[in-house]
């Protein structure tokens, strides 16, 4: 396998569809990613890549301001690429799933699934990865779906679609549809090993409580109390910093809520929730995740400096501590748009220190508004402010 990536900042769809195309060898890719800004419309997109590219297995995800790859930290109007160049018959397969009003998320993400296999003549067989991005609020659904759909615990990645500034002016697309809620995914079935990780990065401070009230995604309580008021109490307590009702983004960003999912080594690893906002008359927290009543939620504390170079020791885990025997082709890496846009500028040494550690490989990065992938333990699982990586490698 060989990838290669390319990167566009021109308004117009057909015009940076045919720059990114020209940074490209001449012969097709086996398959494409892409990662654009709000600022590009699905539909001019679909149809400026189905007439540069046609039959090619693509799929693309909006991000939140923009990519980082190894060729740069790029903001503004962008198009991230990355094509895929593989000799073996039937190795990608996308799938896509529009989710209406009146639909099922789960029997709509199995369909695709079906629909995918069918067209690679795969059905039956096991992915050796799924690459995945859906669209905010599905995600529990979604990656639910695909567990019961294959039975096994095949390697997942995935990010939720984002845009700028949390309006829903996210999308996504394939070579088939376009959608504003729904998933895509892309199926690989490589020789080429891939080595995924799904890592939180934030350290559990000394304060938790049971959720006694929760609907959906809204914290309601934690031990009886409204979970706003017991939020802020953790984290004055904590870091002697007192929140405001209307919460500040920096600090819901490096003080999320997170739930224990297993252990490795009698180290405790934790799915992460963030809080967006208080929700309604109750002094609820609304959350980028799910949450039920039951659950014991741990104040966790993001250092600044861990989560500058939290990706690129994510990298450096795939070596298994041999990287001297470590040979990376290529890397798809999917950040939280909350650690970039907490970072600010920081998020070009960020960059920097990915390009260190994986070397001069090829790599994508979108910034997305909830991760999903499978931890250590085996477990599935959406979350956000995480790392979820695929590394292909030799």
């Amino acid at each position: 396998m060989k990838f290669i990536t390319s990167i566009s900042h021109l308004i117009s769809p057909e015009l940076a569809v045919q720059e990114l195309k020209s940074q490209l060898p001449s012969r097709a890719p086996s398959s494409l990613i892409c990662y654009y800004t709000q600022d590009y419309s699905a539909d001019d997109l679909k149809a400026a890549y189905t007439q540069h590219f046609p039959n090619i297995p693509l799929i693309a995800c909006s991000t939140c301001r923009g990519v980082i790859s190894d060729k740069g930290t790029h903001f503004g109007t962008v198009i991230g690429l990355m094509a895929i160049y593989d000799d073996s018959p039937s190795v990608f397969g996308t799938a896509i799933a529009e989710v209406g009003k009146e639909q099922n998320v789960a029997q709509q993400t199995k369909k695709a699934l079906d629909d995918a296999l069918i067209e690679l003549d795969r059905v039956g067989e096991l992915p050796s990865f799924i690459l995945c991005h859906p669209t905010p609020g599905i995600e529990e659904q979604v990656v639910a779906a695909i567990d019961d759909y294959f039975q096994s615990p095949v390697p997942i990645v995935g990010g939720s679609a984002s845009d700028n500034h949390i309006k829903g002016q996210w999308s996504l697309f394939s070579e088939e549809l376009t959608a504003d809620k729904g998933v895509v995914m892309m199926l690989f079935y490589t020789e080429t090993k891939c080595t995924h990780s799904f890592s939180a990065g934030y350290t559990e401070t000394e304060f938790a409580g049971t959720v006694t009230k929760a609907c959906g995604r809204n914290l309601i309580e934690i031990d009886g109390q409204p979970a706003q008021e017991v939020y802020r109490k953790w984290i004055a307590e904590h870091a002697q910093v007192n929140v405001p009702i209307h919460f500040e983004f920096d600090l819901v960003t490096q003080y999320s809520l997170g739930r224990k999912v297993g252990e490795v080594f009698n180290q405790s690893y934790f799915k992460l929730s963030h809080p967006i906002r208080v929700s309604g008359k109750e002094g609820a927290i609304l959350l980028f995740t799910e949450i039920d009543e039951g659950d014991t939620v741990t104040l966790m504390d993001g250092n600044r400096q861990e989560m500058i170079v939290r990706p690129a020791r994510v990298v450096k885990d795939v070596s298994l501590g041999k990287p001297n025997e470590f040979s990376p082709l290529s890397a798809i890496l999917v950040i939280c748009a909350g650690p970039m846009l907490y970072l600010k500028d920081d998020i070009y040494e960020l960059q920097q220190h990915l390009v260190k550690a994986i070397g001069p490989t090829p790599f994508l990065s979108p910034f997305t508004f909830g991760e999903q992938g499978r931890f250590v333990g085996g477990e599935i699982a959406h979350a956000n402010l995480m790392v979820t990586s695929a590394v292909f490698h030799h």
